[in-house]
């Protein structure tokens, strides 16, 4: 709850620095943009407690992205899970690996590797995650950030291992 009330109060400055011209200095909206973006990541459940890989200065569209860290995770990923998860109350570095866990589970490799994909296994792991975070971060969106591109979706495709079951809560026991 502070976090969030931090967040609101520095986005309320901001508004009014904005709206009352800032004074002798002039920003444009992207220069304050990029201001308050940087400001909204020294608040949150997360800060100080994840090392981030370097913010991605472009985007790589090939299968496996950059993963400058080396942890199995696109950097693009990561922080997508930072700036998603960083506003919830209570938050651990835990849970926030559990999350990445689940997006590594999804995420093909090049070449693409028969089999390797259980979309079961997938699941099962994400109904362990908290409820807060499978509610901010539905199995869907998962699936959306990492397969975004044809050729992710594509390598995916070949790397899928045919299901026998049906995914659901009573066979992830």
């Amino acid at each position: 709850m502070k976090q969030n009330f931090q967040k609101w109060l520095c986005l309320a400055t901001v508004f009014m620095f904005i709206g009352c011209g800032g004074g002798e200095v002039k920003k444009n909206s992207e220069s304050t943009a990029i201001s308050l973006e940087k400001n909204l990541q020294k608040i949150g459940t997360l800060v100080h407690k994840v090392d981030l890989p370097p913010e991605p200065s472009a985007p790589d569209h090939s299968i496996e992205g950059v993963d400058t860290n080396r942890n199995g995770a696109r950097d693009d990923l990561e922080y997508i899970t930072y700036q998603g998860l960083n506003s919830l109350d209570d938050i651990t570095t835990s849970e926030y690996e559990k999350v990445l866990s689940v997006i590594k589970m999804i995420q093909p490799k090049n070449p693409p590797v028969a089999n390797s994909i259980n979309e079961h296994r997938i699941y099962c792991k994400y109904m362990e995650l908290p409820k807060k975070i499978r509610d901010e971060m539905p199995l869907s969106f998962l699936y959306d950030i990492v397969l975004n591109t044809s050729e992710r979706r594509t390598a995916f495709n070949a790397s899928l291992q045919p299901s026998t079951v049906s995914s659901g809560a009573e066979i992830c026991e």
